[in-house]
């Protein structure tokens, strides 16, 4: 089963235990409901207790969870702070390499830089950030092959003039 939360809207000034948010979640592509969270400490809160149940009979097939601190048992609640930690972390990685992107984007001051150096390829790995603009004529795939060989987990390329990620 395929369980994600669109719409998804952390709520950080709220937090204080859990992360607070709200999300529509989606079994398999179809909208089974609203999920949240207040961030005191509590279980998430599903709107349609179906959609729960089905969350939690999926996750008793699943093996145990495991990670430096041990194993868990899958369970519906756990299941959806998985993906909320996991959707965090993502747009925090967005956000950094963004953030890297722009800077060196800063040193381009002449109109010519943007002709020779038509791509910034940062890339996040290993609790660095890294980043290089690309030349005229090289590819940024090869740049993006050569950080992920070096340990770095996630790169993007954004086209330096405009500053905003290639897809």
């Amino acid at each position: 089963m395929k369980i994600e939360i669109r719409n998804f809207k952390p709520h950080m000034g709220l937090s204080e235990e859990t992360v607070a948010f709200t999300g529509t979640l989606y079994l398999d592509g179809r909208k089974s409901g609203q999920v949240s969270n207040r961030g005191t400490g509590g279980p998430n809160d599903f709107s349609d207790r179906q959609a729960e149940q089905k969350v939690a009979e999926w996750c008793k097939d699943q093996p145990p969870y495991s990670d430096e601190d041990g194993e868990l048992d899958l369970n519906a609640d756990f299941k959806i702070s998985l993906i909320v930690g996991d959707m965090l972390q993502e747009r925090d990685e967005k956000k950094a390499l963004a953030n890297h992107a722009r800077k060196l984007r800063k040193r381009l001051t002449h109109p010519e830089h943007f002709v020779s150096h038509p791509a910034i390829v940062v890339a996040l790995g290993n609790e660095r950030i890294i980043g290089c603009f690309l030349k005229a004529g090289e590819k940024a795939e090869d740049k993006v092959a050569e950080y992920a060989a070096k340990g770095f987990t996630t790169a993007k390329v954004y086209n330096s003039t405009t500053g905003k990620e290639v897809k």
